[in-house]
């Protein structure tokens, strides 16, 4: 643990936090080079089993060498209402990893001279004005400058023809193959172009072409949809004893860019297709492990570890996490499926590498701390004008979240302390009295910042104010004796919508789908109609959130 100095502020009462990073020289647990399998086995699912009774992860894992498993097992609640457990068979969206797929039928499709990697889109849009000017090449490999669609119902998903028709309507992002942009878009389009060329629905394509050939029988399209057993609940976040259900995303807004499920023993079949050459030739490979810019080849990410090349892909969308990490030169695979935004696969990963190749490693821990001490820490914390840290207690657990970052778990250790997985840097908070925090420091990256607690407040933001968007939010009140109700009298708007923010900061804001008055996390926009209104936001079920607007 980092030295503490105390000058002056010996009267004050802090809480120190520090990273798992930050104690990695002095490990927990000093690795054995070469550990036989059985041993290996044992300390992997250690591993695991502290990421999960930590609240840092829940979900499924598969994690092979040399073509030998070394754990294939569940971890946590599949469903934490009904106390059903995650299993080696538990059934997860994969989300992005469906691009690694898509990619592969693509690949395919070239080797049979279906179509080539150089080919424009004119051929199969020749009424797209920029059809002429990108590849497919440029689509696998996030350079097409497309609009880069992400979920937020900003463009026209329900049938291809509708996407075009908007694609049609919008400048390029850039000139295609100059810059990298991370693009669903891309996606989309590429799995319309299997369809065209094998004259199968994507869903059907990827079966004859993939799924069937590896025996992929408990993978498909369809997650909403499916009626199986031991399909995962997916959770906003989950913590040991309390979770948040997700609302699932249609299929069409997912399709050949995110639309596959899995589970992890299927998606170690997709490893041994890609390493054993089963779906596409040596040649292919070597081009999809190729990278391009931003290390990104024909739907993997590339990258390199002691030496040694990883091609991986992630995954991450309502409820729902998944990471494929692939080492081919000593063949492994690491397949880490989560029913949980708030896991931070990225963290667990590194350690399990670290594990692998017999490198020292942190297993996390936890104590119990007084549910007070943490009511009095939770609150906000503005550290910067537009910046602000989020602290909330959540079931006995403190979680942080800085604006516009992922939230982080922190996790409390015998000393008083806390650590959190993945972020480089410690905060410590101030009490002026036994209880009470006032103040925050944030050490991080070698700067420190420093925060004053607020009383921040929800409000009202959107193009129907008559400021428009960059006009100041409408500030709503708390509800006298209503807690979990905030009310804004008098609110005049033009046609046009709102958004629901928690101080003045898109880190925390709410929308609705056309006609509900369900909120949802990062919804889409309401739109209102010219008035003036009472707005109230009933915010007292963390699952159920509703808005109520009353014409005056």
């Amino acid at each position: 643990m980092a030295a503490h100095i105390r000058t002056a502020w010996q009267a004050l009462q802090s809480i120190c936090l520090l990273t798992l990073a930050t104690l990695l020289p002095q490990p927990a647990f000093p690795q054995q080079h070469d550990a036989p399998p059985g041993r290996l086995a044992e300390q992997l699912d250690g591993l695991m089993t502290a990421y999960t009774s930590t609240g840092l992860f829940n979900g499924s894992v598969l994690i092979s060498k040399a073509g030998e498993t070394l754990l294939v097992k569940g971890y946590g609640y599949s469903n934490l209402a009904a106390g059903t457990l995650n299993t080696a068979t538990t059934k997860y969206p994969v989300y992005s990893i469906t691009k690694s797929m898509t990619a592969a039928l693509i690949l395919q499709l070239a080797e049979r001279k279906l179509l080539t990697l150089d080919e424009r889109l004119s051929r199969f849009y020749p009424t797209y004005p920029a059809a002429d000017s990108m590849t497919i090449s440029q689509l696998l490999t996030h350079t097409s400058g497309l609009y880069p669609y992400n979920n937020d119902y900003s463009m026209p998903t329900d049938s291809e023809e509708a996407m075009v028709r908007f694609l049609a309507g919008r400048a390029l992002e850039f000139k295609p193959g100059s810059q990298w942009q991370y693009c669903n878009t891309g996606y989309y389009l590429l799995g319309f172009i299997v369809e065209k060329t094998t004259g199968l629905p994507y869903g059907k394509a990827l079966d004859s072409l993939l799924f069937r050939p590896l025996k992929m029988k408990a993978s498909g399209l369809d997650f909403r949809a499916l009626q199986a057993t031991g399909k995962a609940t997916g959770y906003r976040f989950l913590y040991p004893g309390s979770g948040s259900e997700a609302r699932l995303y249609p299929q069409e807004e997912l399709r050949s860019s995110g639309g596959v499920w899995s589970t992890v023993e299927d998606m170690l079949k997709f490893h041994e297709g890609m390493q054993h050459h089963r779906i596409i030739s040596p040649a292919s490979t070597r081009q999809a492990y190729t990278p391009y810019q931003k290390s990104y080849g024909y739907g993997w990410f590339i990258d390199s570890a002691d030496g040694r090349q990883i091609v991986s892909h992630s995954g991450g969308a309502a409820g729902f996490r998944s990471l494929l990490v692939r080492i081919p030169d000593s063949n492994t695979c690491i397949v880490l499926l989560a029913n949980a935004e708030n896991v931070d696969l990225a963290v667990i990963k590194d350690g399990i590498l670290r594990l692998l190749s017999g490198k020292d490693y942190e297993v996390p821990h936890s104590v119990e701390v007084d549910s007070a001490r943490l009511s009095a820490i939770a609150g906000t914390y503005r550290l910067e004008p537009g910046r602000s840290l989020y602290i909330k207690s959540i079931h006995r657990r403190l979680v942080a979240q800085v604006s516009g970052q992922q939230p982080a778990l922190l996790l409390a250790d015998s000393s008083g302390c806390f650590r959190v997985a993945g972020m480089n840097g410690h905060l410590e908070f101030i009490g002026r009295q036994p209880g009470l925090y006032d103040s925050v420091a944030l050490f991080r990256k070698d700067r420190r910042h420093l925060g004053v607690r607020v009383n921040a407040t929800w409000g009202i933001a959107g193009s129907a104010l008559p400021g428009g968007w960059s006009a100041p939010d409408i500030v709503m009140l708390p509800a006298n004796g209503q807690p979990g109700v905030w009310t804004a009298m008098n609110v005049r708007l033009l046609d046009g919508v709102i958004k629901f923010r928690f101080n003045n900061d898109w880190t925390f804001n709410l929308g609705a789908a056309p006609g509900s008055k369900m909120l949802e996390d990062d919804g889409p926009d309401i739109a209102v109609k010219a008035g003036t209104y009472t707005i109230s936001l009933h915010l007292q079920s963390s699952t159920n959130p509703v808005f109520i607007m009353r014409r005056e």
